[in-house]
């Protein structure tokens, strides 16, 4: 937990002399002086053992989180690591999720650096001008707040590359998210979000194998992150490297299986699948990106094209109007610009599927 450098984590000997007082989880709060608490309890029937974690908000004393873990003492090891790993987890994206909310319920002129960068988190993943333009405001009151706030400054480059995802750039973007980027790691080595701000750029740059490297920096800092493993899946699809595709996939399912920007884990991996010729199974995939309430235009016209491969010409023709519906004036070239594709093959492929569907050139 010690090595989430965003989090402020009690040492465990003052836990341990704590947890021996039968104290409610508010007055543990306030003796620590922590929010959030993780209590575990063990239990032995036999040869067997079942631990139940949870996560407790402590100012409200209230659960946000829990999981049973039921082994045999041989396996006991390979439990702890598994614990670990599921507790760090759990604890990264439940606390984000409590923090957002509870962050919406403060009034905007008593807001902390902290608080308004939760509320830019919220707007962060909605791919219109209007929640970006949110979310810039948040991130950059936090940074006028706290001019070291190495997550303020990795929301902003994530904001700034987003608007040339979503095609609503101006011309010093792609700087802005740059620069942004580096502040953030030069603030802070530790924290995964910098790296994967830098990532993202440079993948938008075309810049591959520097994009995979810089995400696996961040992946090292924390492998439960679910935006960094996910961007990592979206670089390997474009870059047409594939074996590492499946295994990355399902683990990111289970890391976050709420998160907002899940749509564009599904896009990256149906593209994958098309990279591998596996047309009705990428059409499975890209229909579940395109339900998604946060799916936009790109991501319909990905599920237009692999329904269009897999044979379906009338779901291809509905999700060719959809995606012109989101976006009028969307083509095949505007497809092109905003998705840097390293496989030239599966790009063509995608392309001419489009075209065929109904998505002009």
């Amino acid at each position: 937990l010690a090595r989430l450098s965003h989090f402020f984590v009690i040492a465990r000997a003052s836990s341990a002399v704590i947890s021996r007082q039968n104290l409610l989880a508010n007055e543990v709060g306030q003796r620590l002086g922590v929010r959030y608490l993780v209590y575990a309890n063990t239990e032995y029937v036999g040869k067997r053992i079942q631990i139940t974690l949870s996560i407790v908000d402590a100012m409200q004393n209230a659960e946000i989180w829990s999981e049973h873990f039921n082994h045999t003492v041989d396996d006991v090891f390979l439990l702890q690591r598994q614990i670990t790993s599921t507790v760090v987890n759990a604890i990264d994206s439940a606390i984000e999720l409590a923090e957002i909310e509870r962050a919406f319920k403060i009034p905007s002129e008593n807001l902390s650096a902290w608080e308004n960068y939760h509320r830019g988190l919220r707007h962060m993943n909605s791919p219109t001008a209007k929640d970006i333009a949110m979310s810039q405001h948040y991130f950059q009151t936090a940074v006028e707040q706290d001019n070291q706030f190495s997550r303020a400054y990795a929301g902003l480059s994530y904001t700034h590359s987003s608007r040339i995802l979503f095609d609503i750039a101006v011309d010093n973007d792609g700087d802005k998210a740059s620069d942004y980027a580096w502040r953030s790691i030069d603030y802070s080595k530790h924290d995964e979000m910098g790296y994967v701000a830098l990532a993202r750029i440079l993948w938008l740059e075309k810049k591959y194998q520097q994009a995979l490297q810089v995400c696996e920096q961040g992946v090292r800092l924390n492998t439960g992150n679910f935006t960094c493993n996910a961007l990592k899946i979206i670089i390997l699809a474009v870059a047409g490297e594939d074996r590492q595709i499946p295994l990355l996939f399902e683990k990111n399912k289970r890391l976050n299986p709420f998160d907002p920007a899940h749509f564009t884990l599904y896009s990256a991996y149906a593209i994958s699948l098309v990279n591998q010729q596996h047309y009705q199974q990428a059409a499975k995939t890209s229909l579940l990106a395109a339900k998604n309430i946060n799916a936009y235009f790109n991501t319909t016209a990905i599920a237009t094209a692999c329904h269009q491969l897999a044979g379906d010409s009338a779901k291809a023709k509905y999700y060719a109007k959809q995606t012109l519906t989101l976006k009028p004036d969307y083509s095949t070239a505007t497809y092109q610009r905003l998705t840097p594709h390293a496989k030239e093959s599966t790009k063509d492929l995608l392309v001419d599927a489009m075209q065929c569907a109904g998505i002009p050139s």
